[in-house]
């Protein structure tokens, strides 16, 4: 079951947004990088975040019910399948995702990033 108290998901949302700020403040460096190397220094810096942040993506796959639209017109109700992304924001596990991701849904799968998911 999909919760979201609208309390709790502006203290999330307000912390994740201050995380991430804090954390590419923190991966560009205080003083701004002058010089031949800034691009590899930016370069370096975006990688660093990347491999930081990435365990904290996941994949939404959602199935369900609603209104489905057909050649210009739309159906009463039919089968969908939404896929989408969301963050993990705590340790215990609460994600954040749109809520048109899991609007409908019947079925919510998370799928998490593993080095076993890179082709």
């Amino acid at each position: 079951m999909f919760v979201a108290p609208g309390n709790l998901w502006s203290s999330y949302a307000t912390r994740t947004g201050a995380m991430l700020f804090a954390v590419m403040a923190l991966a560009m460096g205080a003083q701004p990088a002058v010089g031949k190397d800034s691009l590899q220094q930016l370069d370096d810096s975006v990688v660093s975040l990347v491999q930081q942040v990435t365990p904290a993506v996941v994949q939404i796959l959602v199935t369900g019910y609603g209104a489905v639209d057909q050649h210009g017109q739309t159906a009463l109700i039919g089968h969908q399948r939404v896929l989408g992304s969301g963050v993990i924001v705590d340790p215990d596990g609460y994600i954040i995702t749109n809520a048109h991701v899991v609007q409908g849904a019947e079925r919510v799968r998370v799928v998490m990033f593993t080095s076993e998911n890179i082709n």
